[in-house]
């Protein structure tokens, strides 16, 4: 079974009588994220066939059919998973945000945030995804993460909203959940 408990928080600020805000908004969240891994690549096995077998001779790479060489039983690769692995990926991340909102202009609302990641034992830190990760990775605790909002209203019907920001996640993480 696999489980991804969160906990939040948030506290905010009211404004005052102009619409000035007397505090920016901020809040937290402790992530614990459980995955349970039970099984192997190739339970029951895995086999190749290449076309050597029923190839021309001296037009192995242009003939030759996969299919008709597994029927007359020439393997060209046999592979087998012995055991039954039972891996247990366990995580705990605390997360924190500020942000605050500016009315700029009567049509023009601007947003600003800041939120922070800590990777906290990340999944598989020891595991390797050369060239892109290398085994023993140190904490993760540079994910500082800034967020860029807007809304502006064209009319009294129509809002033209964006935004923008750095987000981070675990690399092993992202594909196992």
């Amino acid at each position: 079974m696999n489980n991804t408990h969160s906990f939040s928080a948030a506290a905010s600020r009211r404004f005052d009588q102009h619409g000035i805000a007397n505090a920016p908004r901020f809040g937290g969240e402790i992530t614990d994220r459980r995955y349970n891994l039970i099984g192997n690549q190739f339970p029951r096995g895995f086999f190749q066939f290449g076309g050597r077998a029923t190839a021309f001779p001296g037009q192995v790479n242009s003939t030759g059919d996969s299919f008709a060489s597994g029927l007359l039983g020439w393997i060209t690769e046999a592979t087998r998973s012995l055991g039954l692995p039972s891996v247990q990926f366990r995580q705990r991340s605390p997360h924190a945000y500020v942000e605050d909102t500016w009315k700029v202009s009567p049509k023009l609302t601007m947003n600003l945030g800041l939120r922070y990641d800590y990777i906290w034992n990340a999944f598989a830190q020891d595991a390797k995804l050369e060239p892109w990760q290398f085994a023993g990775r140190d904490q993760d605790t540079n994910n500082i993460q800034p967020r860029l909002g807007f809304a502006y209203s064209l009319d009294d019907n129509t809002v033209l909203r964006g935004g923008a920001g750095i987000y981070y996640s675990d690399v092993i993480l992202a594909g196992l959940l």
